[in-house]
């Protein structure tokens, strides 16, 4: 058996003697990601592209609903987002995909962890029902897509009714 004297790493071979030069290539590639940060301040109606992926959205519907159209769920495979509640409001928030094919998984739990609320179906918009109570910071959803659906997890900390809605 012999001893690997050459690794290649992105195409370029590399000695074994330089195996420490290998290792800091990986470990930089692997860190340093800065997740991009949005502002959406309501009364908005954002239409999302793919280059909209790996986002996070801070919402603040104070100033009125906030209604977000995802892309076309065909030519969105690998698509994910992040929408997150900065601030206490009694405003909506939907997300439309256009077609009935939004897998939603949304939980919401009261302070003291009692009467937890669990809503799942597939829909064409999901709603977070400020109406019903108003969000609270942190309360947020998760997008994920895989070319035929969109996979959506809420989790809420309501002191109320269930916030998620479905239409």
């Amino acid at each position: 058996m012999g001893i690997l004297r050459q690794v290649t790493v992105d195409g370029k071979k590399h000695n074994t003697q330089q195996i420490h030069k290998v290792a800091a290539i990986a470990a930089h590639q692997s860190v340093g990601a800065r997740v991009q940060v949005s502002t959406t301040t309501g009364a908005a109606t954002p239409t999302l592209v793919m280059a909209d992926s790996g986002r996070t959205y801070l919402m603040d519907s104070t100033d009125g609903t906030i209604a977000y159209t995802l892309p076309a769920v065909a030519g969105a495979a690998g698509f994910h987002a992040t929408f997150i509640f900065k601030i206490i409001s009694d405003n909506d928030v939907t997300w439309t995909s256009g077609a009935d094919n939004m897998i939603m998984s949304c939980t919401s739990f009261t302070g003291s962890g009692a009467a937890q609320a669990h809503t799942t179906d597939t829909v064409t918009t999901v709603r977070y029902n400020a109406d019903t109570v108003n969000s609270v910071v942190g309360d947020r959803l998760e997008v994920y897509c895989d070319g035929t659906n969109y996979v959506c997890l809420g989790f809420a900390n309501t002191q109320g009714s269930a916030p998620w809605a479905t239409s």
